[in-house]
This record gives structure tokens, sequence and C-alpha cells, in this order.
């Protein structure tokens, strides 16, 4: 298909131009350009800058209807020895199978990013109540206690997730990045797949 701009002038006394251009190649750099600036080049997840300003506007949206949400901030256990052990190619596979298996685990409404690196952050809006965080975290288990499987190879990958909601932890949008940030850490301190929520204690 072709995107067409017409434009139509005046033309002598009893006429008009119609003037067509076949703007499709224009059309498509500028998307081009678009994916690039927002969505990760390896996996096509939302990038960092997309991600934030999601979780801006989906905050933003919260305070005002009175809506919980939630963002999850997630590393990959031990993936600086994968990717020495078995070359980054089999990483970049990892990063790949990983990013299907979280968009796997969540609702259509939720976006996954592609924080940094092995950094996955998920954004969870108009969460009904702490159960609907279950169940993800449920899907979340079970989708990653299969290894995955790369070039003949069988690897585990396990998840460490820190989790923060709003706003019964914070309205704002760097904080909650910041506490999710932090228990993700604690979490790394279980073994296997685990997850913490935010505590002060």
């Amino acid at each position: 298909s072709k995107t067409l701009s017409i434009t139509i002038k005046p033309f002598e006394s009893n006429f008009l131009l119609v003037e067509v251009e076949d703007i499709s190649e224009q059309e498509k750099e500028n998307e081009d350009v678009y994916h690039r600036a927002n969505y990760d080049q390896l996996t096509s997840l939302p990038n960092r800058e997309l991600f934030n300003d999601r979780c801006k506007q989906a905050l933003s949206s919260a305070n005002r209807h009175q809506e919980n949400l939630a963002i999850f901030f997630i590393d990959l256990d031990d993936f600086k020895f994968i990717n020495d052990t078995y070359g980054h190619d089999v990483g970049d596979s990892i990063l790949l199978e990983t990013s299907k298996r979280l968009i796997d685990s969540v609702r259509e409404s939720d976006t996954v990013s592609r924080w940094a690196g092995d950094e996955f952050t998920i954004l969870l809006p108009k969460i009904g109540k702490k159960d609907d965080i279950s169940q993800i975290l449920s899907r979340l288990i079970e989708n990653f206690t299969l290894p995955q499987r790369i070039n003949k190879l069988s690897i585990p990958v396990s998840l460490s997730i820190g989790i923060s909601l709003a706003p019964n932890m914070s309205t704002e949008f760097t904080d909650l990045m910041k506490l999710a940030d932090k228990a993700m850490y604690e979490a790394k301190e279980s073994k296997g797949i685990s997850y913490k929520y935010y505590s002060a204690n």
C-alpha cells in the first residue's frame, strides 16, 4: 500500500490544480526513526524512555481515578556467567526468549520493557487487588521453571523481581522505580526465581 499526499490549489480562473505525491518512503522513514528511538533493537520491546513515558501517563491516570498500579523491576540471575560461558550470541538468544516469556506472563494492557542489559521492567496499570499481581507472579514462575533451549543447550534462567505499588508506597515515578530496584536486589538473596515487595523494614 502507498501513502499519498494530495494538495488542491486554484489554477487560472475556473480550474483547480491537483498535486499527488507518493510519501510512502517518507512515512516509512518516520516510522523507522520512531521505532529506533522508542524500542530496543534486539528484543523490539519498549525501551527505557518509552517505558518511563507510559509509567508517568499511567500514574497520572491512576491518581485521577484512584486506581492502583504496580511496577516490577527484573534482573536475570548470573547472566554475566551465561555470557562468559556460552558467548554473546547465546546471551542474546536468552534475552530474546526471556522477553517472549515475560510477555506471555502478563496482560495485554501491561508494558514489558528492556530497561538495560539483562534488566527488564513491567508496568501493570489498573491493578484491582493484590491477587492480580499474584496471578502474574505465578505465571512468571511457571514460564521460567523450564530451562531455555538454545542451540541444543539447556540453560536454566532464573529471575529476581522487585515490586513497588502505587499509591501504597508512592505516587511518584522516580520513587517507585527506586523502591522496585531496591526490592529486586533484596530478592537476589534468595535462590531460584524470587520476588520481593519493597518494605521499609
